[in-house]
């Protein structure tokens, strides 16, 4: 998926450059590096529950050995119920302080099914209506000349569907308003409502609402209807810089020991909570709100409404992913900061969840295929990439006059589909996954990346 593929930058300014486009699965393609393997199953998995999950965590930590994260956490939770939980390494390179259970970890992007969750309560009580127009609670928020604001509504920016581009830049200490001034006159990358595109500034946005509807602070909110409600007992937007957590790594390196942060960050990605805090809001899912939710909102948060990419088919519901694994309709949304990585997962008919943290980049999919292999007795491969027949489809000119793109080509040379950027206004990631998206009559209209929305031109 386009929200969980690493970033490294090969083109930048000005520079002319080819890169081939490698299928991945249906319209969803990488451009410059093909995803790399994902290497041998963890399993098979044998013994009672507890020995399976010692058996988990053993052949895990191999992998966060060779990727040089020093450490990791995981929780699982079975018929509905926090069963099992653990830590493995250590919480920062170079010293002896153990992950545990109850180590708490930048979270990243899993934050968004709690903010997602709070504006469900919020729309409980009235004091927002998911279909209304975002202006509506933030009259002053603004597009460039041409656009209408008021075309976005809070269900766009709880989907991702709104066309707003990503949070480029975000100065540690800059306020939400701040933030905001730094795009009031950008334009919309795609039409409000037509396509999936992953944003932080769409939850940066959905923060201001919260406080303009409650006269406080984001933060607090979430805090008194969710987390703690919840049972997220030491979950908080909060680290002291004496912190007992787990420290970000890159390359085996400490790259921070105290979040880099800013008010959009924290909305998009800023919950500093431990795998036994997330379980305990799985749980609150799988009980059909629990008493926190009520039912009704619990179905709304979790029915995919836009979707992400076609084989598999994965919709994006209200902060979190509606997709089938292993023949089962799982639940979930995965999260990296810098330095941290996290998975949430969650399988409703079998009353599972598997919760993991690793305080380096890592894709943690594949620790949650193992665990529901491990507990559920699925298979443990991950899902067949089924990728596009039709390279002709995709050829054409693209234009993207407000993201980083540019002007593209995707033409065909012999059965490869390449990509010629000739005048980028930004880095062009080497490995930047891009979903086309076809219009009613099945004919490719965009090419949506992180980065961009090129529209097609010509052929």
């Amino acid at each position: 998926m386009r929200w969980v593929l690493a970033l490294s930058f090969l083109l930048v300014g000005c520079v002319s450059r080819v890169l081939q486009l490698h299928p991945f699965t249906g319209d969803t393609f990488t451009i410059g590096e093909p995803v790399e393997p994902r290497g041998k199953p963890l399993g098979p998995f044998s013994g009672d529950e507890t020995e399976r999950f010692a058996q988990l965590l053993e052949r895990w930590r191999p992998h966060l050995d060779r990727a040089r994260i020093p450490g990791g956490a995981i929780a699982i939770v079975l018929d509905g119920h926090l069963r099992l939980s653990a830590g493995i390494g250590v919480r920062e390179a170079g010293h002896d302080a153990p992950v545990t259970a109850t180590t708490r970890f930048r979270t990243a992007s899993i934050t968004k099914m709690l903010m997602a969750a709070a504006i469900l309560t919020l729309a409980a009580d009235g004091l927002v209506a998911l279909d209304a127009p975002v202006t509506r609670y933030l009259p002053s928020f603004t597009r460039a000349e041409g656009d209408d604001p008021s075309a976005v509504t809070l269900e766009m920016l709880l989907t991702h569907s709104d066309g707003l581009g990503d949070i480029v830049h975000c100065p540690d200490g800059a306020s939400l308003a701040e933030t905001f001034a730094m795009h009031e006159r950008d334009h919309y990358w795609a039409p409000p409502g037509r396509l999936f595109d992953y944003s932080n500034f769409d939850y940066a946005l959905l923060a201001a609402v919260i406080e303009q509807v409650t006269g406080r602070r984001f933060e607090d909110v979430v805090v008194e209807r969710m987390l703690a409600p919840s049972g997220m007992r030491t979950a908080s937007f909060e680290a002291d810089v004496d912190d007992e957590g787990a420290r970000g790594h890159l390359g085996g390196r400490v790259v921070w020991t105290h979040p880099v942060d800013c008010e959009a960050s924290r909305a998009a990605g800023g919950v500093i909570a431990s795998v036994q805090d997330f379980a305990h809001f799985t749980e609150v899912l799988l009980a059909g709100g629990g008493g926190v939710l009520s039912s009704s909102a619990v179905t709304a948060m979790t029915t995919g409404r836009v979707r992400m990419q076609t084989t598999p088919l994965s919709r994006y519901g209200y902060g979190i992913v509606e997709r089938e694994h292993a023949g089962l309709r799982t639940l979930e949304h995965g999260g990296f900061a810098y330095g941290m990585s996290s998975i949430v997962r969650i399988v409703p008919s079998r009353g599972f969840a598997v919760v993991a943290f690793a305080n380096g980049p890592m894709q943690l999919a594949r620790l949650a295929n193992a665990a529901e292999s491990a507990f559920l007795g699925v298979t443990e491969e991950p899902d067949a990439p089924s990728p596009a027949t039709r390279l002709e489809d995709y050829v054409g000119v693209y234009d993207d006059p407000f993201g980083w793109l540019g002007r593209f080509e995707v033409f065909l040379d012999g059965r490869a589909l390449r990509a010629r950027f000739e005048h980028p206004r930004g880095p062009i990631p080497g490995q930047l996954a891009v979903e086309f998206e076809r219009d009613a009559n099945g004919v490719v209209e965009y090419a949506v990346t992180r980065n961009g929305i090129g529209r097609r031109v010509a052929e």
